[in-house]
């Protein structure tokens, strides 16, 4: 991104009811009432994501989760960090579709592309969960996808930690 405008805004706060896809990940029934902060990323102008973390009630009340505006430095993780959660594992799916009539009018359309690659998005779902497994935030971005390449990176303790860890494709637990 060097050289180029990057910002990042969140453009809702509020309450809302958990989708079927957002409970499943935060372990609440469908409609439980969560914490939703919907964001734009732009790049030079032109926003690039849409993204909406969500997270349980018992998580986000009388945090900084709940403040207005974005994030200070250190993002979600520090926040969540900061009022005692323990950041342990993440959860992700990354998938293609077809753009929403939404997702269009926020991407706009490159006329340089033949009608269906302008209309591919990609999904990524994410979950992250403290050291208790419990559920922490759950989180849906979706970006256009021609020119994006996905790449993740997450953190699952210290070098120090010596717990043992599920290991969720159906194999054996392994130390971490």
């Amino acid at each position: 991104m060097q050289g180029r405008q990057v910002a990042k805004r969140t453009v809702h706060t509020g309450w809302t009811g958990a989708t079927d896809r957002v409970a499943a990940l935060l372990r609440l029934n469908p409609g439980d009432r969560v914490w939703a902060r919907t964001r734009e990323l732009l790049i030079d102008g032109r926003t690039a994501e849409l993204s909406v973390s969500y997270f349980p009630a018992a998580v986000a009340e009388g945090t900084g989760l709940m403040a207005p505006g974005d994030f200070p430095p250190g993002g979600v993780v520090g926040v969540l960090e900061g009022a005692g959660h323990r950041v342990l594992r993440t959860y992700n799916e990354a998938r293609s579709r077809l753009a929403t009539d939404e997702e269009l009018r926020a991407f706009g359309t490159d006329p340089d592309l033949t009608p269906l690659d302008g209309r591919v998005v990609i999904e990524i779902t994410h979950g992250t969960y403290g050291a208790q497994d419990e559920p922490l935030e759950a989180l849906v971005s979706v970006r256009p996808a021609t020119g994006n390449v996905i790449m993740f990176e997450t953190y699952e303790g210290s070098d120090d930690d010596s717990e043992e860890v599920a290991d969720l494709s159906g194999g054996p637990a392994t130390g971490a």
